[in-house]
This record gives structure tokens, sequence and C-alpha cells, in this order.
């Protein structure tokens, strides 16, 4: 296969009607795209980046991930929403992102509160301490 045939078999992968007249249109209209997927990765390392806790780190999370990866997410939005996991794979983009950034935000929000629960129980606790007068 010579060169040029490589290139119209690549090019024709990227648009069904392509030809030599349209490649330039092909070629912008596919660096849009990747543009917008590039967009879209940035947006999760940074908006959905999740630290897991030394709890989840010692019962095996790397691990956990590296055997179900994705699954484990489609899985979880299905469960949530009552969906077939198939389903879940013909949601828009979009909506998906944005249920994993509510979610995410919101199990961050709930840690924060049950700490700050946990320490006022704990301050009240100790204001309850009898105090030693003789110290």
């Amino acid at each position: 296969m010579t060169d040029i045939d490589k290139m119209k078999e690549g090019m024709q992968c990227l648009g069904v009607k392509w030809s030599l007249r349209n490649t330039s249109e092909i070629v912008e209209y596919w660096y849009e795209v990747l543009l917008g997927i590039k967009y879209w990765i940035e947006r999760e390392q940074t908006e959905l980046k999740y630290e897991p806790s030394a709890e989840e780190k010692a019962a095996g999370i790397a691990q956990f991930s590296l055997v179900v990866g994705e699954m484990a997410t489609i899985t979880a939005l299905a469960k949530d929403y009552s969906k077939d996991p198939d389903e879940i794979l013909e949601w828009k983009y979009g909506k998906v992102y944005n249920l994993l950034f509510t979610n995410l935000q919101s199990h961050l929000f709930r840690e924060r509160l049950n700490k700050e629960l946990e320490r006022k129980a704990q301050q009240k606790a100790n204001a309850r301490k009898p105090r030693n007068k003789w110290r």
C-alpha cells in the first residue's frame, strides 16, 4: 500500500464523503473535535480528581480500579438512576460529567460535614469532663 493510499484510507475514516477537494475542511473539523476532547480531558483531570483516603488505599482501591475500571462508574450510575448499564452508555457526555461532578462535590461536602460534627462532638464531650481542681 502506498503512502497516498494510506492517507486516503485514513481520511475516509474521518469523513464519509472525503475527497481531495474537501480535505482541508475535514482536517479543520477534526482539529476542532480534538480540541474539544482535549478540553474535556483537562477538565476531568482537574474537576473530577479524587484522592482516595488512607482507608480506601489500605482496602485496595487501586486494585479495584484496575479490575473493574470504568464499569464501576457505569454500574453506580445505573444503580442510582434505576437504569440498565447499557442505557447509561447512551447518555450524553455532558450529563454524565455533571452527575459525576455533583456526586464528587456532594461526597467531599459530606466528608467535611462529618469531620466538623465529630470535632464539635469531641469539644462537647471534653467540656463535660470533670476537671481536677488540684492541677
